[in-house]
């Protein structure tokens, strides 16, 4: 099946400056490794490929790739797909929602010329610390496993990392698989 695509001049006003895009239109039917294939040939440093969305209320998915592996989320892709799909609908200016690898993107856009726009971006807020950790041994009271210092073989040993957090860990065992009456507790420097 036969594809549309645009190449984008990202952050200029020339032609032939600015970051180069592809924009892979109606990308639905396209596999994973297919568009690991096209991103190598087109060689950019990214190529979007356009889908549609899952929320009706969006106005397309987004899936980026380097030549190599595929993005999450990308600044000169979101925005230069995003001046074109508005561009597609007409022109003017719009609010629109794509769907990134990170989440929902808002998107707002606008037309200078019918070659050129703009668009300004708001990403998804990334996750923040809201208070102090709780001590290794609430957390592993919490999480059922043996207080640090405790001679329990029942259950799994708490690690203390660096910073005070606790982390994952398993009981020793023995070569049989059986657990190992001894705890076990380890600290890192």
């Amino acid at each position: 099946m036969r594809r549309r695509f645009v190449t984008l001049d990202v952050f200029t006003a020339r032609r032939f400056a600015g970051n180069p895009l592809a924009v892979v239109l109606e990308a639905d039917g396209l596999d994973t490794d297919a568009m690991h294939a096209i991103a190598r040939e087109f060689n950019f440093s990214e190529t979007v490929f356009v889908l549609p969305p899952r929320d009706p209320a969006h106005r397309a998915r987004l899936r980026i790739f380097n030549p190599v592996a595929e993005l999450p989320f990308a600044g000169h892709p979101t925005v230069g797909t995003a001046v074109l799909l508005n561009r597609i609908d007409g022109g003017g200016t719009r609010e629109i929602v794509l769907e990134e690898g990170v989440g929902p993107i808002s998107c707002s856009t606008a037309s200078l010329n019918h070659q050129r726009g703009h668009a300004r971006f708001r990403l998804a807020r990334l996750p923040e610390e809201v208070g102090e950790a709780a001590d290794a041994e609430t957390v592993a009271t919490a999480l059922g496993l043996q207080k640090p210092g405790s001679r329990s073989s029942s259950a799994p040993s708490l690690l203390r990392c660096r910073g005070g957090g606790a982390g994952d860990v398993r009981s020793r065992t023995h070569p049989g698989g059986a657990p190992s009456t001894r705890p076990r507790r380890v600290e890192t420097r």
